[in-house]
């Protein structure tokens, strides 16, 4: 059997292009060895379309002589035009096996380099990955920017190269504040407080999807900044976003079809479906089959279809495979829940459960107290190591006094105690209800209401895992719909209704 050593055999590439009044977006790329087959000939590079490309691809090297040989790559833009070829060299040696040594030891330095071996120890575990989190000591450090190096040590003995970064000291700055507002504007900046106004909870992080008005704006490339003020009034500095505005373009069709592909792109409309409802807009979450991978780095692509047929760019994420892992879930022992503010982990109102893996607890919260206005309900729950998950959170409106909070909460531990759902119900004027039980190859919902809305709809497994998740237009008056479920294994699900005023959890039974 031939062996080789590759040296540069998965390859980093950015491309870009000059950043000007007539832009370009990349649309593809292409690589070739040693000789050039003509433009639009050599082996397609998988990419994101943007200005600026940032992709990891792997060249294949069986075939190659030993010796250096010329890596190209070239881009295409959307008006048809090729880039010139940039070229890297590398060096293939066929008498090498190719292999992993472990890590055994790690440090860091900040701008001079001590040495090999005399940097600031990092604690890691031996392995051929590491992934840590540590603390940098920045006592020292006068006010400024500054260069922040990471190494490590193989069990060879063998120190790697640093891998810097740059960081910003200001000691002028105190502790962070709770933020309490957050902005937006785009392209010009019309003043700090003058901006578009994001709706968020006073909260020392926070994660918000909202809707950017694009109207007025010009065909072309734009710039979206986001920025947001704490509790002694200060603003940061506004994180910029580009974007790209095509008039062109009509109305969007639905959504009919996905799929998903690992590494390698197998052509459209052949890769491995994904099942969703056909809609504008698609939320899923599903499981992807890792049999036959390698460990190590991939690349997973997603694409979806419309109702006209015509097929989506692929959607690229990396994922890293590591067959050695395995997670060993801890009972959840504890949980507790908090009305918009945080108390602190472990301080906020108690929720009495029973250890174990998962957790399945319902409790009225009265709501009698609170006046008038929206608010948001927080859940989080504690493992048996004492590691609290991150909080779950669900928004719910009081509209008179009388108004009861009640609601059901699907918890599942993990190595991290996720807490994965919670699920609430604001009593109010709309009536659902779901038939037959036990359900077979259909679930029919019958839904009055007294208010236009957009419903989103979830069907989850007894742990919280979504199964289905699709959105529906409910209309003032009664709304009839249906729900396939003929690829749903027999067992007990929970179906969750959420809009406007409408938190809606039943259970659901489905039998073969």
């Amino acid at each position: 059997m031939k062996r080789f050593l590759l040296y540069s055999s998965v390859f980093l590439i950015v491309f870009s292009r000059p950043v000007n009044c007539c832009s370009q977006l990349i649309l593809y790329a292409e690589y070739f060895v040693n000789t050039d087959p003509g433009v639009g000939s050599g082996t397609p590079i998988i990419v994101v379309p943007g200005i600026k490309i940032k992709t990891t691809f792997s060249v294949k090297a069986n075939s190659l002589q030993p010796g250096f040989n010329q890596l190209f790559v070239r881009t295409e833009d959307t008006s048809g035009n090729w880039s010139i070829a940039s070229q890297r060299t590398f060096y293939v040696d066929n008498n090498l096996h190719l292999s992993i040594p472990s890590l055994t030891a790690a440090e860091y330095f900040t701008d001079t380099d001590p040495g090999a071996g005399n940097g600031i120890a990092i604690n890691i575990q031996q392995g051929v990955l590491i992934n840590k989190i540590i603390n940098l000591n920045t006592k020292t450090l006068p006010s400024g920017f500054h260069q922040l190096y990471i190494r490590v040590k193989d069990q060879y003995n063998n120190w790697s190269i640093a891998e810097q970064r740059t960081f910003y000291i200001d000691k002028t700055l105190h502790n962070t504040e709770p933020l309490t507002a957050s902005e937006y504007f785009i392209d010009k900046d019309p003043g700090t407080g003058k901006g578009t106004g994001i709706n968020i909870n006073s909260k020392d992080t926070v994660v918000s999807i909202f809707n950017v008005n694009t109207r007025g704006l010009s065909t072309g490339f734009h710039q979206l900044y986001i920025r947001a003020k704490d509790t002694t009034g200060k603003w940061s500095i506004a994180e910029q976003r580009t974007f790209y505005i095509d008039n062109t373009l009509h109305n969007t069709e639905p959504i009919t079809a996905s799929e998903y592909f690992i590494d390698e792109d197998p052509g459209v409309g052949k890769a491995t479906a994904i099942n969703i409802h056909s809609n504008d807009t698609i939320a899923s979450i599903f499981n992807v089959s890792t049999r036959g991978l390698a460990m190590g780095f991939h690349q997973l692509f997603i694409r979806a279809k419309d109702t006209t047929g015509k097929w989506s760019i692929a959607e690229q994420r990396t994922f890293y495979l590591n067959k050695d892992i395995q997670l060993v879930p801890s009972p959840i022992i504890a949980a507790e829940y908090y009305i918009n503010k945080d108390a602190g982990v472990g301080r906020n109102t108690a929720i009495v459960v029973n250890r174990s893996d998962s957790v399945d607890t319902s409790y009225t919260y009265a709501a009698s107290n609170l006046a008038f206005g929206n608010y948001t309900m927080n859940l989080r729950v504690k493992d048996s190591s004492g590691k609290w998950s991150i909080v779950e959170s669900r928004p719910f409106t009081v509209k008179d006094t009388a108004t009861l909070l009640s609601g059901f909460a699907a918890v599942k531990s993990s190595q991290n105690a996720e807490a994965y759902s919670n699920t609430l119900k604001v009593n109010g004027s709309t009536t659902i209800n779901i038939y037959p039980t036990p359900a077979k190859d259909r679930l029919n919902i019958t839904l009055q209401s007294e208010h236009n809305y957009s419903a989103a709809i979830l069907l989850s497994d007894m742990y919280g895992t979504p199964v289905i998740t699709w959105r529906e237009n409910i209309q003032t008056g009664s709304n009839n719909f249906s729900l396939d479920i003929l690829n749903v294994a027999s067992g007990t699900y929970f179906l969750n209704v959420q809009g406007i005023n409408t938190w809606f959890t039943q259970k659901v039974i489905i039998i073969k």
